[in-house]
């Protein structure tokens, strides 16, 4: 089992694809998160990008926020990184 990287408590009330979205926000307060253990594990922007199976210019434009997380996206970086993430879902 990986590392467990602190829960992610997103609110189901929301409509959850607005840019400005808190919840969306929290996901990407994950990369706060990730990066260390990037660099504990002496893993490049380059070789995450090798073990996602996607381009280094999608991952360089994740982590400058050009682009959004996504469910894809956290499920491959869990596999990469062997982390896990914990999402839970609240309805408000």
């Amino acid at each position: 089992m990986g590392t467990l990287i602190p829960n992610i408590v997103i609110n189901t009330a929301h409509h959850f694809a607005k840019p400005n979205d808190r919840n969306v926000q929290k996901l990407e307060n994950i990369l706060n998160v990730v990066y260390p253990i990037m660099q504990q594990k002496r893993i490049s922007k380059k070789h995450l990008a090798k073990l996602m199976r996607v381009s280094p210019t999608y991952i360089a434009q994740v982590f400058n926020g050009s682009k959004k997380l996504n469910m894809i996206f956290l499920a491959k970086l869990q596999m990469a990184l062997d982390i896990e993430f914990k999402i839970t879902a609240i309805n408000c």
